[in-house]
Order: structure tokens, then C-alpha cells, then sequence
């Protein structure tokens, strides 16, 4: 499933770090924030949360340097991944006529 993770995210411009083992990657999406600062990533989670009904672990929860790390698990059965590829594409297009 990481390949399929990775495809949809890429497929908007976004870079996935390389998953060395687990259920989940990390993904950069600065591209998606209006600026490059906590906030912006706090406002980033809230719209994949509620506009897209996604759940990732931001950066600044997981302590990483910078904004604009995401945390994706992707261990859940087939349809509810499935639909949240789905969700991944719309708000990616939602997204980048936004930003």
C-alpha cells in the first residue's frame, strides 16, 4: 500500500519520504501550506480533517524540525483505503487551485 500512498501524493507534487518498514510514511506537504510556519501547518491538518475527512499526524505533534511534515498510516482495510485515495485526489485538486 505504500506505493499506492506514494503514487497519490506525488501525483500532486508532493515528495513521500522512503518507508523503511511500518504501515505508515511521512509526507512533505509545504506545497499544500500558504506559508512555511506552525501555523499554517496547524491549518493544513484542520482542512485535511474537516474538509477532507483525513487523518494524519502533523510534524509539530511529532516533533520534527520544521512544518509541513505529515505522518500517513495507511493500515486500514481495503475499502476505507480505497476511499481515502479518493479523498487524497479531491482535496489535492481542491488544494492547489486554493494555494
Amino acid at each position: 500500500r505504500y506505493k499506492e500512498v506514494k503514487n497519490a501524493f506525488e501525483a500532486h507534487g508532493l515528495k513521500v519520504l522512503p518507508a523503511e518498514a511500518g504501515l505508515f510514511c511521512w509526507i512533505d506537504m509545504r506545497k499544500w501550506m500558504k506559508s512555511d510556519t506552525w501555523e499554517a501547518e496547524l491549518e493544513l491538518y484542520s482542512a485535511l480533517q474537516n474538509e477532507a475527512k483525513l487523518l494524519m499526524t502533523p510534524g509539530f505533534s511529532m516533533r520534527t524540525e520544521e512544518p509541513g511534515f505529515f505522518r500517513c498510516c495507511f493500515a486500514t482495510y481495503r475499502p476505507a483505503f480505497d476511499e481515502a485515495l479518493a479523498r487524497i485526489e479531491a482535496f489535492g485538486k481542491k488544494r492547489a487551485a486554493e494555494i
